[in-house]
């Protein structure tokens, strides 16, 4: 019995061998997050095939469009527009009002009375940004406890999959800030008598109704420990605006919503207008349909109120993902189940022809997939999110690397029963005359070559397979790329530490050696990348250059000649600069309010002087930029040959709401802005030389290296 048992686990070494060490590598690429796009982009797909539940009553989303805000004449929309929305919604007795705007400077006429109405509305919860660039909340609403955070956490192709319930602030000396769903969601329920009880502090487990909540974990789902600061929840999204009530400001203002309508409900007011760019990508959005478009961030927020105050009265489950251990093991069975079936396939189909063998490997894989799909998506409606595509790429691997070790094995044993044949004929050589010894040496030779035949065609079969296989899974990186032209930094590292172009132009040669030498078989690995921007979270590699055309191109139509002017002249004197790690799209933003001004300047000048006068002294602007090896920076001068500004207006040029144009053309923050943008999230200098009756240059300093 011992010796049957040791015989299969002999035989069957090479499967768990296999398994185990392809569960490992899958492991580990999971855990450096090798995978994290490719299983966000599967999970997302169970979002949208999953058939919606329907309107949400219990939450109405006001919104402001491009035509609500043309008819306020600016954005942000006056105080005294925005107080009258706010009394027109109170009046209709909502439990809580969530104002997913920023408020935190007057926007006159009307702010005293905008301050009145916050302070007559125990209901209504502002908003603040602490992560990133800061954006201070309504005062008077701090000074009454009644702010929530806007921030939002965007997974590694930006997308919005999870829901930050709090965060701590550390300019507020580690305070926890409660974000605006959490706020709004924990208004409503206490009508209902449900508050948020502390169930397990080691846990941070609460409970809240008929739910209990645990914040995301390191590794759970997939998320590293940098990932889940603060309190976050795998969102379980309600849906897209079409499944809340909606009614726009213009409506409301007007009187042209049901009367109840609010009464007792959650309201939500927040831009949709695409010029006010509070739009974020979710499960919902398909990058491949361009019907599917992004979600406005106030809608965002109505999905988390939902999804909290929906478990709590109605015990509707949210989603959990498997634990660091959970997935690792979840990978090996299915590594063991990739090489134990096709060692079963192989080990029964080695006497068919390679056509048999195809179809059952083929028929098998689309099994295996769909059993894995489907249960995924029957677990994702449960309430739990489990791997598919880490599982799958070990399940392939393995099937693939132990056909090939079956196959090897099955050569090696076929040359030992060859020389156990040999053996036997030299034993026999001398029974027989030495042409009765020849002969049957002949036929033996033939015999042993006509076994040794099938092993060595499914050996050849195989590594054409695994030829055609890379190229394939080549073609597949290389439309990846095309799709995703800027991948996340941390795939640019991973590409780079692993040397992903010599891998692709050396295992090609690899294989042919295989092919040749018939000596070793190794199996096909293939390593996946993701990759968003606008700005990341991080900054990343850019060439300024790029973006100083790129502005200049965008103002070109501002420097052609018109009526009043001639044409304005750009003299570009560029140094060699290195790329420098940045938020190109912020510098992009400063490039664009200096240009803009010296644009400003010369129109300014062109009211007061004549065409003639204009053509006799070309307006000029010039860009140059260069590198400073000894201060370890680059530097950008934007200068004009204009008017040039007094010393009391270049000592206060950079404060915040200063401006010397007219009222309707300047809101005094533009330099503001660009100061902050160099100085605080750069690290960097902004400074100008001006001379009356000569000109303007700022000055731009930034560092190579942070």
């Amino acid at each position: 019995m011992w010796s049957k048992i040791k015989a299969v686990a002999q035989r069957t070494r090479n499967i768990y061998l296999v398994a185990i060490t392809v569960a490992v590598g899958v492991i580990a690429g999971n855990f450096l997050s090798l995978f994290n796009v490719l299983e966000w982009e599967l999970r997302d797909g169970f979002f949208r095939f999953r058939i919606t539940e329907g309107i949400d009553q219990e939450i109405i989303v006001v919104t402001i469009d491009e035509q609500d805000i043309q008819a306020a004449g600016d954005w942000p929309i006056p105080d005294e527009l925005l107080a009258e929305l706010l009394q027109k919604v109170d009046q209709q007795s909502p439990r809580a009002i969530g104002l997913d705007i920023y408020r935190d400077l007057p926007e006159e006429p009307g702010h005293e009375e905008l301050v009145e109405t916050f302070r007559a509305m125990p209901t209504l919860i502002g908003v603040e940004k602490i992560i990133g660039n800061r954006v201070n909340p309504p005062p008077v609403l701090e000074e009454l406890g009644q702010v929530g955070i806007a921030d939002l956490v965007l997974d590694g192709d930006r997308k919005v999959r999870r829901a930050l319930l709090t965060a701590v602030d550390d300019q507020r000396n580690g305070d926890i800030r409660a974000g605006l769903a959490t706020r709004v969601a924990l208004k409503y329920l206490e009508a209902e008598g449900i508050e948020l009880t502390l169930a397990d502090a080691e846990q941070q487990k609460f409970l809240l109704g008929k739910a209990s909540f645990v914040p995301l974990k390191p590794n759970e789902a997939g998320y590293s420990k940098q990932a889940v600061g603060g309190y976050q929840l795998l969102m379980n999204w309600w849906g897209g605006p079409e499944n809340f009530v909606t009614v726009s400001m213009a409506d409301v203002l007007s009187g042209e919503v049901e009367a109840d309508v609010m009464r007792d409900r959650m309201v939500f007011i927040g831009t949709v207008a695409p010029s006010t760019n509070d739009f974020f990508e979710t499960p919902y959005h398909n990058s491949q349909d361009s019907n599917q478009t992004v979600m406005p961030g106030v809608y965002i927020h109505a999905n988390i109120a939902s999804q909290l105050t929906r478990s709590a009265i109605k015990g509707r489950r949210g989603l959990a993902g498997l634990s660091g251990w959970q997935q690792a093991s979840w990978i090996l069975v299915w590594s063991l189940t990739g090489a134990g079936s096709s060692w079963i396939i192989s080990s029964r189909q080695q006497h068919q022809q390679q056509y048999y063998f195809h179809k059952v490997a083929f028929l098998s894989v689309f099994g295996m997939s769909v059993l894995l799909i489907g249960g995924a998506y029957l677990a994702f409606l449960h309430g739990w999110l489990v791997p598919v595509a880490t599982p799958f790429l070990a399940f392939l691997m393995s099937g693939v690397i132990t056909t090939n070790a079956y196959r090897q094995q099955q050569l090696k044993a076929t040359n030992l029963d060859l020389q156990v044949a040999l053996e036997k004929l030299q034993e026999s050589k001398l029974q027989l005359v030495q042409h009765e010894k020849m002969s049957a040496l002949g036929n033996l030779v033939a015999g042993v070559a006509h076994e040794i035949n099938n092993p060595i065609g499914f050996l050849n079969g195989s590594v054409a397979n695994a030829q055609n296989y890379l190229q394939d899974l080549t073609a597949h990186i290389e439309v990846y790329q095309e799709a995703y032209a800027q991948p996340s930094e941390m795939v640019e590292d991973h590409a780079e530490e692993i040397d992903l172009d010599y891998v692709r132009e050396d295992f090609p040669r690899l294989l042919d050696s295989m092919h040749g030498a018939m000596a070793r078989i190794k199996a096909i690995s293939t390593s996946l990348r993701t990759f968003s921007r606008a700005d990341t979270k991080d900054k990343v590699s850019a060439d300024l250059h790029e973006g100083l055309d790129s502005t200049l191109l965008i103002l070109k139509y501002r420097l052609k000649a018109n009526e009043h002017r001639p044409a304005i002249e750009i003299v570009k004197d560029y140094g060699n600069l290195p790329t420098i790690d940045c938020f190109l799209g912020q510098l992009n933003q400063v490039f664009m309010n200096l240009l803009a001004n010296a644009i400003d300047v010369f129109d300014e000048v062109a009211q007061q002087l004549s065409f003639e006068a204009l053509k006799d002294k070309p307006q000029i602007i010039t860009v140059k930029t260069a590198l400073c090896e000894e201060q370890n920076s680059v530097g950008i001068c934007i200068g004009d040959n204009g008017k040039g500004m007094t010393e009391e207006v270049k000592a206060r040029i950079f404060e915040h709401l200063f401006t010397t144009k007219g009222v309707g053309k300047g809101t005094g923050l533009g330099l503001a802005i660009a100061k902050q943008i160099i100085v605080e999230a750069h690290g960097g200098k902004l400074e100008v030389q001006s001379e009356l009756g000569k000109g303007t240059e700022f000055r731009i300093q930034l560092p190579l290296s942070t």
